[in-house]
């Protein structure tokens, strides 16, 4: 088991960070980081959690450290569909419901996926055969086929912006948008690109390619 001081350089070396960077950054002495780094000194709760907020330390992380130093944890951990972040889930479900016709879908730390829009449907769940490279100035691409179309679509994540919830704090929204699609022809080796209809007003739907 990792003693305080050195779950803490772990985290600061991770985010590449010098004693004297994490000190400034959060209004300490380079002297005490090292003080708490080295076990020579014991940080109050309140100092650890201003160390682990500069680090970017995710709230799951912060009750190791908090109990690494001798103090309960801080965070709990709620199931999202339960009776105590109904505000959270009706969040998440109006920002997938405002996705469509475009799919998304929710993910957690182990990217199980936790919820999913209408629009995640008619997309096939494996990809059969390797891609090669696609070159893009703005956004790698997922390929997509099915129905004699090609869709490419880029992603974007959402995430909550200050959890206090061990949940919250580790769940993502990944939203697909189309780029555009082809029209696959049997007969010739060449595509017809069509541009995806009005991507702002939302009449492309994936059910109707």
């Amino acid at each position: 088991m990792y003693t305080v001081g050195e779950l803490l350089r772990q985290w600061r070396h991770r985010r590449r960070l010098s004693q004297l960077d994490l000190a400034i950054a959060a209004d300490v002495s380079a002297r005490h980081v090292s003080l708490v780094e080295t076990g020579k000194s014991n940080p109050s709760a309140d100092m650890m959690l201003r160390l682990a907020d500069q680090l970017d330390v995710p709230l799951r992380e912060r009750n190791r450290l908090l109990l690494a130093a001798g103090f309960a944890p801080r965070y709990v951990e709620r199931p999202l569909d339960g009776d105590a972040l109904p505000a959270a889930w009706d969040a998440i479900a109006r920002v997938l419901h405002a996705h469509e016709p475009f799919p998304a879908l929710v993910i957690d730390r182990r990217w199980n996926i936790v919820m999913t829009d209408r629009a995640i449907d008619p997309f096939p769940t494996r990809r059969q055969g390797r891609e090669p490279p696609i070159e893009s100035e703005v956004a790698i691409p997922m390929i997509s086929r099915f129905g004699g179309r090609e869709i490419r679509l880029f992603s974007t994540t959402t995430t909550f912006g200050t959890p206090m919830d061990i949940t919250l704090d580790e769940v993502a929204i990944d939203a697909e948008s189309a780029a555009y699609f082809t029209k696959i022809r049997r007969r010739r080796s060449s595509r017809h690109v069509v541009t995806c209809p009005d991507q702002r007003g939302g009449r492309w739907h994936p059910g109707l390619l």
